[in-house]
């Protein structure tokens, strides 16, 4: 697979859960004329205090460099699929102990590659 570069302007976004994880479907206007992008196998994420829940259900949790709030040192929990970022949040007050779960995970995926 190569890799190109390009600029555009982003038309639309969309998201889908798929049973290998996220999908991320862009449309970009380019000089060369619309184009459609997808990232396949993509995960949901959100963040929790290193000594917060641990975190069942997440298929991976990953120290980070990232700091709460309150300065204290936060992991990432990664899920292959939204939904079941969101029935995580669900149980218990996980919702409440969770960082940046309510960003969109294409909005994320966009805000992450620093795409503007």
């Amino acid at each position: 697979m190569s890799v190109q570069s390009t600029t555009g302007y982003l038309l639309q976004r969309q998201w889908r859960d798929t049973d290998q994880g996220l999908r991320y479907t862009l449309w970009v206007q380019t000089p060369e004329g619309p184009a459609r992008l997808q990232f396949n196998q993509q995960q949901a994420v959100c963040f929790v205090s290193r000594d917060g829940p641990v975190g069942a259900g997440a298929d991976e949790r990953r120290a980070s460099q990232l700091r709460g709030p309150d300065g204290a040192a936060v992991d990432a929990l990664y899920f292959r699929q939204q939904r079941q970022l969101e029935d995580w949040l669900s149980r218990e007050d996980h919702r409440s102990m969770a960082f940046e779960a309510d960003i969109k995970p294409v909005e994320r995926f966009l805000m992450e590659r620093f795409i503007q």
